[in-house]
């Protein structure tokens, strides 16, 4: 439950708030399981904030500092956070489906086994982030930066993920089915067993990248870059390499 006190200074006034957190820099706020439904947040400081289980569907969070808070269990669902900052922040088993984070800096933020269905993460920094089981069908990741994130066992078919970053990071068995990932980065990403089947791959960059058992059946490769790259035991029915440009070595288990 949240504290009364707290929940109140955050209903009363905004500017009374941040008054109140700079003289209070010590004291984490607890907005545990409160409702704060379409409330305007714009700019406010709620970095360390408990705001497990809170009800958040639909707030307004636009520039919110919200580093290291606690939103595990939280529901975020519609919510505004255009260039919000969450570094470190706790976003486990929630949901921010349909949520607008665009330019939002999620470095290092845990999002295990989140809900982030047609989310906006559109030229967000989600490197070094944990999305381990994460729900991604349709989010929107146009030059997202997933730098050295952990996607394992994502689920992110049907995503927008042209020019995405996901150098270093790891997609072992993620499912990107359907996907279109034009100009994407895949620099030395662990794709193992990922599921890439009819996804569009046109112009994306696969640099000493290790796809193991990955599955290309139907992918559109024009003019996809593989250099250095282990394809063994790949599953590459229906699909058209000779479009593709073949860079140094190659796994020998594809017939170039």
């Amino acid at each position: 439950m949240a504290n009364p006190e707290h929940l109140a200074r955050l209903q009363r006034d905004a500017l009374q708030w941040a008054a109140w957190r700079l003289k209070n820099p010590a004291i984490a706020p607890d907005l545990s399981g409160a409702n704060l439904q379409g409330m305007r947040l714009s700019g406010i400081d709620l970095a360390e904030a408990n705001l497990r289980a809170a009800n958040l569907d639909n707030a307004i969070l636009d520039a919110a500092n919200l580093s290291r808070a606690i939103f595990s269990k939280a529901s975020l669902s519609g919510a505004t956070l255009v260039d919000a900052n969450l570094q470190y922040a706790e976003v486990v088993v929630a949901n921010l489906s349909t949520a607008d984070l665009r330019g939002a800096d999620l470095r290092h933020a845990n999002l295990i086994g989140s809900d982030l269905r047609e989310t906006n993460f559109k030229e967000a920094d989600l490197s070094n982030a944990n999305l381990h089981q994460a729900e991604l069908t349709g989010a929107h990741l146009y030059k997202t930066n997933f730098y050295q994130a952990n996607l394992t066992l994502a689920h992110l078919s049907g995503i927008d993920g042209d020019a995405a970053i996901f150098n270093e990071a790891n997609l072992t068995a993620a499912n990107l089915r359907w996907s279109r990932l034009k100009g994407a980065q895949f620099h030395w990403t662990l794709l193992r067993q990922a599921n890439l089947s009819g996804s569009d791959l046109s112009q994306a960059t696969f640099k000493a990248a290790d796809l193991k058992g990955v599955t290309l059946t139907a992918a559109r490769l024009v003019r996809t870059r593989f250099e250095q790259t282990n394809l063994e035991e790949a599953e590459l029915a229906e699909v058209d390499l000779s479009r593709a440009i073949i860079e140094a070595r190659v796994s020998e288990a594809i017939d170039l």
